[in-house]
Order: structure tokens, then C-alpha cells, then sequence
């Protein structure tokens, strides 16, 4: 696994613990988010996995493809998410002092 491959994994892997935080755990109720957390967890599993094979298997770079592809979107439909719950909180920036 060369460095920039080593560095995504590893990004990949922050993300996940991130993910797996029992504050952000305790919050993703909706089973459209639980369910594409858990497939975004088995892609970084895949992605670990391909990096693996030998760099020169015209097999990893489809596999790699299809990864990436899948991983962006995961990342969207999570970030999707979260930007919808933070719509909601936009009232907050209306709220001013009593005086």
C-alpha cells in the first residue's frame, strides 16, 4: 500500500470511529441512516481489503472504481442528513437577547 493509499485508509478508518461515537450512535435513529452507516463500514472493510491485492490486478482498479463510487455515496446521503438536521436548528440565528 503506497503513502497516499495508506493516508485515505486511514482517513477512512477516523471517519468511521467518528461515526461510531455514542453521542452521534445515540442519534441516528432513522433506519435509512443506520442502514447506509453500516454499508459505508463494510466499503472501508472492501476498500482495506483491495489494497491488498497486487497493484498491478486489473481486477483492484475496477474494484477500486466501484469503491469510490460507492464510498461518495455514502458520504452524501450522510452529509445529506446532517445538513437536514441542522435546517432545522436555522431558527437559532433569530433568536436575540430580551433586553
Amino acid at each position: 500500500m503506497n503513502t497516499d493509499n495508506h493516508l485515505f485508509a486511514k482517513a477512512l478508518e477516523q471517519m468511521k470511529d467518528l461515526l461510531r461515537s455514542p453521542a452521534l450512535e445515540s442519534r441516528a435513529k432513522d433506519p435509512f441512516v443506520t442502514k447506509t452507516i453500516i454499508e459505508f463500514y463494510d466499503l472501508i472493510d472492501a476498500y482495506a481489503e483491495n489494497q491488498s491485492l497486487e497493484p498491478d490486478d486489473p481486477k483492484q482498479s475496477e474494484q477500486l472504481r466501484s469503491i469510490f463510487t460507492e464510498l461518495a455515496s455514502k458520504i452524501d446521503a450522510i452529509e445529506d442528513h446532517v445538513n437536514s438536521g441542522l435546517d432545522k436548528l436555522n431558527f437559532l440565528s433569530n433568536i436575540t437577547p430580551r433586553n
